[in-house]
Order: structure tokens, then C-alpha cells, then sequence
């Protein structure tokens, strides 16, 4: 017993620590359209008012936090409170919270915002901080994800234990651009090759990473990053020998062709890092023996 009341005292706290990050929170009302059917109506649209909060505008890191609060229609206009799922998809709180953001950094932020809300999603900009709902009806911290245009649907998130933390300002790096990831860097058919060396089987890739191009994902962008554009690039190589009917021309067909469908579901990891700004040569593992040898 004395156990079970101290773990309740340990949530208790949790919940109030939880709340006291929402003070001061900029508030605004906003409203999603919800469709019904009853027996007099075939369909018929309704609003769902819902309260958004957000804090963290005017952090220095550009991250801020977000969520839905639920109004109840039949009190008054101060009284919230938690409740079912609010019907919504992620595009529509997330262009709500962008609106919002905008107002305030319109006047203190002298550079142009990407609020494209289809473009955060697909950098990885925006996470899933889901919570756990309690018998007691508080919540406790489960999990953090990366969302993706996957959870852009209007049952998939339950808001009601759901956070939003958005990277509304993500760090760009369009040095990835100017490489192709897939091709070799002793191509006649590119000069922008990046790949120097290869060996599926025994499990690596050493490719020539540009600066000003991370070596793997950062919290604000999960695309723009030599492994991510280098993992992306062997899939498409992959699936364009896998579907060709010719396929490419080898004294040794049955080792290639290995090599290529064990690329589909490649693993990889980093066993070396190169820093952001540097430029040079950065070995990938695609093999977990690999891997483990260089990590030795």
C-alpha cells in the first residue's frame, strides 16, 4: 500500500509539473469541422470548439509545444477540460499552430519561416510526445516520434494524450542536393557521384560527403543528412534493377543480384562520424557484423 501511494504521489507530481509548463501558455480558440448522421439527418456538419495552447514562441532553439484542449459546448466559455479525441488530423492543428507562430515571429524574426506544414512534416520537423492516460485519469509520459504525413489522418492521434513539439524554424542543408547519392564518383555518366567504394556482402559504403551536410539526422530535420539521402538513393537503385527486365550486365549475376535484394530492407549505422562542416570520405555500415568489426 505504501508503495502504490507513493507511486501516486510520484504521478501527482508529474501531472502538476506538466500543467505548470502550460502557464502563461498563448491561448487561442479554434474550430474543426466534425460530420455526424442521425436519423433525421443524413449528414450534417458540426464544430468542434476546441482550445489550442502553445508555448515556446520565443524559444532560441525555435521549438515550440502545442496541444488540444476540448471545450465542453454545454458550459461556458472559460471551462475546459480533457475529453474524447478531438476529430482532426494532424495537417489541421498543425496549420492552426503555424498561424498562430507567425502572428508572434512576424516581428522578431527577420528571416522567412518555411510554414509550409507539409514541408515540416516531410523534413521530420514535428514529434509525437504521446502520453499514457492513468485509471486516475492523469497522464504519464510513454513515448516520442517523429510524425509523418502517415499520421495525418483524422483517427490516428488521440489528442487528448498527445503533445506537439514543433521545430517551426529547422536547419537546412541544400548541399545535399548538389550530390547523387546512388551514383559512383568514377561515373562517366555524373560528375556529382558521391559513392567512392562498395561492398553489399561485405557490408559498407564509403561515400564523399560535401560540407555543410550532416552525417545523420538532427532533431529538426530527419532528410537532409548524408545517410538518410544515401539510404534513399540505394532503395530507388535497388527497386530499378529488381523491376528491370534486362538488368545490368555482370560476369557474376547471382552475387549482384543478392546484393540488390539485400538492399531493399538495408541496414545501416554510422561506425564513424565526420562533423557537419567538414567534407571527406564517410564509411556506412550496411551489414551489423561490419559494424561491430569497425566499432572494435
Amino acid at each position: 500500500m505504501g508503495r502504490c501511494r507513493r507511486q501516486k504521489h510520484h504521478h501527482q507530481q508529474q501531472q502538476n509539473q506538466q500543467e505548470d509548463l502550460w502557464k502563461g501558455a498563448l491561448e487561442t480558440i479554434v474550430e474543426f469541422e466534425e460530420s455526424s448522421s442521425s436519423s433525421e439527418y443524413s449528414s450534417r456538419t458540426t464544430k468542434c470548439p476546441c482550445k489550442l495552447q502553445i508555448v515556446g514562441i520565443h524559444s532560441p532553439t525555435c521549438t515550440s509545444f502545442a496541444r488540444l484542449v476540448t471545450r465542453n459546448r454545454s458550459a461556458s466559455d472559460s471551462d475546459y477540460f480533457p475529453s474524447t479525441p478531438t476529430p482532426c488530423s494532424l495537417t489541421e492543428v498543425l496549420y492552426e499552430v503555424v498561424k498562430e507562430i507567425q502572428k508572434v515571429t512576424n516581428d522578431i524574426i527577420q528571416d522567412p519561416l518555411p510554414f509550409n506544414v507539409k514541408e515540416l512534416l516531410r523534413l521530420g520537423s514535428v514529434w509525437l510526445l504521446i502520453h499514457t492516460q492513468l485509471p486516475d485519469g492523469s497522464l504519464r509520459f510513454s513515448k516520442t516520434r517523429r510524425a509523418t504525413t502517415e499520421d495525418d489522418g483524422f483517427s490516428v492521434i488521440d489528442w487528448t494524450c498527445t503533445t506537439l513539439r514543433i521545430h517551426y524554424k529547422p536547419s537546412r542543408y541544400p548541399a545535399v542536393y548538389n550530390v547523387d547519392w546512388g551514383a559512383s564518383s568514377l561515373s562517366p555518366h555524373t560528375a556529382t557521384g558521391a559513392i567512392v567504394d562498395e561492398d553489399f556482402e561485405i557490408g559498407y559504403v564509403i561515400v564523399n560527403k560535401p560540407g555543410i551536410v550532416p552525417s545523420h539526422a538532427t532533431v529538426d530535420n530527419d532528410i537532409e543528412n548524408a545517410m538518410t539521402m544515401l539510404k534513399n538513393a540505394l532503395t530507388v537503385r535497388t527497386e530499378h534493377l529488381s523491376t528491370s527486365k534486362v538488368g545490368p550486365v555482370t560476369t557474376v549475376g547471382t552475387k549482384t543480384e543478392r546484393s540488390t535484394q539485400q538492399q531493399t530492407e538495408m541496414y545501416m549505422s554510422l561506425p564513424q562520424r565526420l562533423d557537419t562542416e567538414t567534407h571527406g570520405l564517410l564509411m556506412v555500415a550496411t551489414r551489423k557484423e561490419f559494424a561491430s568489426y569497425i566499432g572494435r
